[in-house]
């Protein structure tokens, strides 16, 4: 009696630990798919999925009335995107956005894909997040600034060769290294024009293209060679909010420069006095290590516009209009 005693605990105390590891298990699911189906609705799409090494669809999140032909194409491109470790961008009835990092790919689908250029490219940051986040995209919690500026220039090729793929790019890293939303703002050598060319996840999307002030603290930054604090959007980027509900910005600009040539700025949004010194200490490292990668994307793209365009009237050049006119 008192072995069957013992056999009834043993048989009690494994099925709830089966059903405790289950549970999470479950809980971890459940949870991963309200990620997913987040994301998902901030970039308004109406389906989205992750795959495994295996290419079996982890979870999955969005409107159920899709066509099955459309869901096939999201993940099928979800795979692609985890085979070659590329973002991929498919614009062809509607859009998908996908992005993979050998382990696991994911990605997401408008069927009207009317996402702008700077959307799309939030989109790419948002899901690589949720890659990160999973574990598939190995970092250390507190990496060396000397290996981030090497990570990140590997993140999302090829939308890295672009200097709006870079500094979304720096800007992912720079987030993850202090925890705080941020943004790149670029000095275009041609025109002297300054503007906002990228945020992380949590700044307010129409921020990008925003010119910034040259007497603003970005503005100046671009200049100078050391860490200029804003207390407020106005100080920091010489423009006031159009929504007065939300709280006004501030933050630190960390100069980016190309040798002796200044590129650009990286502010790190939030309360100032929280930034501490050691993060401080690492965003200006990863600042200096940034200046000349995003510096030579500028020139790259300043030396085609040189190609394509004519210096005096601002127009394509001959040879341009005649290839697109050929290739009708």
């Amino acid at each position: 009696m008192d072995q069957i005693f013992i056999n009834l605990i043993i048989v009690l105390l494994a099925g709830g630990v089966l059903g405790w590891v289950f549970g999470r298990r479950q809980g971890r699911r459940r949870r991963l798919q309200r990620t997913l189906d987040l994301v998902r609705r901030a970039h308004r799409c109406d389906h989205a999925c992750i795959v495994d090494r295996n290419g079996v669809v982890v979870t999955a999140a969005g409107d159920q009335q899709s066509k099955p032909a459309v869901v096939e194409r999201v993940i099928t491109t979800a795979k692609l995107a985890m085979s070659d470790r590329k973002p991929h961008v498919v614009r062809e009835d509607g859009l998908i956005i996908a992005v993979g990092v050998g382990s696991m790919g994911t990605a997401i689908n408008s069927p009207t894909g009317d996402l702008a250029e700077a959307e799309v490219d939030g989109a790419v940051v948002d899901l690589k997040r949720l890659l990160a986040d999973l574990g598939a995209h190995h970092r250390a919690s507190a990496p060396a600034a000397s290996g981030s500026v090497a990570e990140w220039s590997e993140i999302g090729s090829p939308i890295a060769e672009s200097v709006q793929g870079m500094s979304v790019a720096l800007c992912e890293t720079a987030t993850e290294m202090c925890d705080r939303p941020t943004a790149v703002v670029v000095r275009d050598l041609a025109s002297k024009a300054v503007r906002i060319v990228a945020i992380s996840h949590g700044v307010d999307r129409r921020l990008v293209g925003v010119p910034v002030l040259s007497d603003s603290a970005a503005g100046r930054a671009c200049f100078g060679m050391t860490p200029i604090e804003g207390r407020g959007r106005m100080e920091l980027f010489g423009h006031r909010s159009h929504n007065r509900r939300r709280h006004d910005l501030q933050g630190v600009a960390f100069p980016l420069r190309d040798g002796q040539l200044g590129v650009g700025t990286l502010v790190v949004l939030g309360p100032i006095e929280q930034l501490s010194d050691a993060a401080r200490e690492l965003l200006t490292e990863l600042a200096k290590e940034s200046g000349p990668r995003i510096g030579s994307a500028i020139a790259v793209r300043n030396s085609d516009a040189r190609v394509t365009m004519d210096e005096v009237t601002g127009l394509p050049k001959r040879q341009v209009l005649d290839a697109v006119m050929e290739s009708h």
